[in-house]
């Protein structure tokens, strides 16, 4: 795994600039289609059966998106391969049981955060509401584009 993780990391290192590039390029992209996007009208998906087959279903294609998501594999690989570093030795089962454990309360209790916020204010979003939150986000997601071009302009000049 060391070996590998190494060949990757000097694979993106390698096109580092080309991935900047595309990646800044996506975000402005992505940024200005969210920040003009038109608010979806409330629908059908919003009234779930009586069975609960709608949420069980957001459920597990959630689940299945985040395990799967290469992104997600490879941050918690460095992670747990750097804590193993920090800690001075090799790592036993107990620090890695602290650390899932820790991956796991800390999930639970962003999604308990952001369930709770989104359950108290999911009356009050309205049309004019999500075309705000369209444009605020929008932006954010422009700007963060726009810095990583900036600074590829900048190592280049």
């Amino acid at each position: 795994m060391g070996f590998g993780l190494t060949w990757i990391a000097q694979l993106i290192e390698g096109y580092a600039t080309v991935i900047e590039l595309i990646g800044g390029a996506m975000m402005v992209y992505m940024g200005y289609r969210t920040f003009i996007s038109p608010p979806v009208p409330r629908g059908a998906e919003e009234n779930a059966d009586s069975e609960g087959t709608n949420l069980l279903r957001a459920m597990v294609s959630t689940f299945a998106l985040t395990i799967t998501n290469p992104v997600t594999l490879l941050s918690f690989g460095v992670m747990f391969a750097s804590l193993g570093g920090l800690a001075g030795g090799a790592g036993s089962f107990n620090d890695a049981s602290f650390v899932v454990g820790g991956v796991v309360g800390g999930s639970a209790g962003w999604w308990l955060a952001l369930t709770t916020v989104i359950g108290l204010f999911h009356t009050r979003i309205d049309e004019r509401a999500m075309r705000t939150i369209n444009r605020a986000c929008g932006v954010l997601v422009m700007g963060c584009g726009l810095a990583v071009l900036i600074h590829l302009a900048v190592k280049f000049a």
